[in-house]
C-alpha cells in the first residue's frame, strides 16, 4: 500500500443492516456445516455476476472449503484478467456432487441456461441476489434489493466471518461493485458501496489496473461491430425512446460472444433527450432478445415483466416474437405509455 493510501486507512465500513444480519448468519451457518460448494450465476455473466462469484470462491477457499465456479457460458473477455476466471468451468463430471449450490445474481432458474445440469444442484440451495425478487425454491436467501451489487453482499459475509478482505477477494468484490454501478456513475451507487470501494482501495486494490482491463482493452473487432450496430439506430418521433438492432449475421462475426456487444446500449441511452434505450438481439427472423436501459423516467423492469421478462428499474430484459419492424414498433408504442415525466 502506498503511503498516500496508508494515511487514510483503515476506513469505516458499516456493519450489515440489522434486517440483513439474520440472513448473513444463516448463510454462514450453512457454510460452516458443509464442505463442497458450487457457485453459479445467470448465463452470459456480467461483471457483477462473475466478480461476485469469484469473490465467493476466494472467500470459501480462505475458509478451507472446496469450491467450484460453474456457468454455462464463459467469462466475458474483459473480465478474464480476474484471479480465478481461468478456473470457471462449463462442464461438470457425471459423478460430481455438492453440499451447497450458491446461485448469485439470478432470480429465475431459467436464467441459469437451458443446459444447466441437474447434478449442479446441491443438497442445499443458497440465493444471493439484489434483484427485486428472489430465486424460488432457495433454502436460504441473502437478498437485498437496495444493494448496489451482489459483491456488496459477499463483503458482508466476509466481514461477519472475520475474513480480511485483501488480494483477490478485494479485487473481485471491487470489480462487482464497479461493474454494476457503471464505474460508480449510476443511481445504484450508494454511500455503502462507496465506503466499501474506498476500503478496498485502501486495502490495496489497483483501480487503474481493473479499469484498464474492463473499459480500455477492446479488441479492434468489437469497435468495428459497434460501428455497424450504431448504423441501425432508430429514435422515436418524440425523441425519448431509441433502439439498435444486432443481427444474427453480426453476432456470427464475433462467434456469438455476448460480451463483445456488452455496453453498446449505453451509447444509445447517452443520446440527449432519450429516456429509454433498447437493444434488439436477433435469435431468428421472428425472435428477439431485448435489453433495456433507462435514465429513470421509465421503470423498464416493470415494462419487461409485461412481456415475461425481468429486471430492475433502470436495467431489464425480455424476449419478444415478431419481425424486426413489429417488435420495434411494439416496443416504442409500449414504452411511450410507460413514460412518467412530461416532455421538457
Amino acid at each position: 500500500m502506498s503511503s498516500a493510501l496508508a494515511e487514510y486507512a483503515p476506513l469505516s465500513v458499516p456493519s450489515p443492516p440489522e434486517d440483513l444480519l439474520g440472513e448473513v448468519r444463516a448463510v454462514i451457518a450453512l457454510i460452516h456445516a458443509h464442505q463442497r460448494c458450487l457457485i453459479t450465476s445467470h448465463q452470459q455473466p456480467d461483471g457483477d455476476a462473475l466478480g461476485a462469484s469469484l469473490a465467493l470462491f476466494h472467500l470459501l477457499r480462505e475458509l478451507g472449503k472446496e469450491a467450484v465456479v460453474f456457468n454455462v457460458d464463459p467469462p466475458p473477455f474483459n473480465f478474464c484478467f480476474l484471479d480465478g476466471a481461468d478456473a470457471v468451468r462449463n462442464v461438470l463430471e457425471d459423478d460430481e456432487r455438492f453440499d451447497i449450490t450458491f446461485v448469485l445474481d439470478c432470480c429465475v432458474r431459467e436464467q441459469l441456461g437451458s443446459n444447466f445440469p441437474e447434478r449442479a444442484w446441491g443438497s442445499h440451495v443458497v440465493a444471493i441476489d439484489h434483484h427485486t425478487t428472489v430465486l424460488e425454491g432457495a433454502d436460504v436467501a441473502l437478498h437485498d434489493p437496495d444493494a448496489a451489487a451482489v459483491g456488496e453482499l459477499i463483503y458482508w459475509l466476509a466481514l461477519e466471518l472475520g475474513v480480511e478482505v485483501r488480494g483477490a477477494l478485494a479485487e473481485t468484490i471491487y470489480c462487482s461493485l464497479m461493474a454494476d454501478t457503471g464505474g460508480f456513475r449510476y443511481a445504484s451507487t450508494t454511500p455503502i458501496a462507496l465506503a466499501m470501494a474506498g476500503q478496498l482501495v485502501a486495502n490495496g486494490v489497483d483501480v487503474w489496473n481493473i479499469s484498464r482491463h474492463i473499459y480500455e482493452d477492446n479488441p479492434v473487432q468489437r469497435v468495428e461491430v459497434l460501428a455497424k450496430v450504431l448504423t441501425t439506430l432508430v429514435v422515436s418521433a418524440c425523441g425519448r425512446i431509441a433502439s439498435v438492432r444486432i443481427s444474427k449475421k453480426v453476432m456470427k462475426t464475433i462467434n456469438g460472444d455476448p460480451s463483445m456487444i456488452d455496453g453498446f446500449i449505453n451509447y444509445v441511452r447517452s443520446i440527449r433527450g432519450v429516456e429509454v434505450a433498447a437493444q434488439l438481439i436477433e435469435n431468428s427472423p421472428k425472435s428477439y432478445d431485448v435489453v433495456f436501459r433507462s435514465k429513470g423516467a421509465v421503470d423498464v423492469g416493470a415494462f419487461a415483466r409485461t412481456f415475461g421478462g425481468n429486471g430492475k428499474k433502470l436495467a431489464a430484459r425480455c424476449s419478444m416474437t415478431g419481425t424486426y419492424r413489429e417488435v420495434n414498433a411494439a416496443l416504442i408504442d409500449g414504452l411511450d405509455a410507460f413514460l412518467t415525466v412530461p416532455t421538457p
